[in-house]
């Protein structure tokens, strides 16, 4: 990898606004705070975009921490997740 030249990022960061978290946070009865502590940096960040669905791979971090699918869907959207 010598000589070789790295490019600029370019592409937005998506991230879940913190009101969203913390309704999730409410809704599984943990607090969370390191996920809201990097929310609270990416909203200060240029380019960061907030969009309101969640990632499927905290979804699966959390149902295998124990929270069952009716707290993780109360109210919430996640990506690749069918909550009806």
């Amino acid at each position: 990898m010598e000589g070789a030249t790295l490019r600029q990022w370019k592409s937005p960061v998506l991230y879940t606004p913190a009101d969203t978290l913390q309704r999730l946070a409410k809704n599984i009865g943990k607090p969370m705070k390191g996920e809201l502590a990097a929310v609270e940096y990416l909203s200060k960040q240029a380019g960061a975009v907030p969009d309101e669905s969640l990632p499927y791979c905290l979804y699966e971090r959390l149902k295998a921490q124990g929270a069952s699918h009716e707290n993780l869907c109360r109210g919430l959207a996640w990506d690749g997740i069918s909550c009806e």
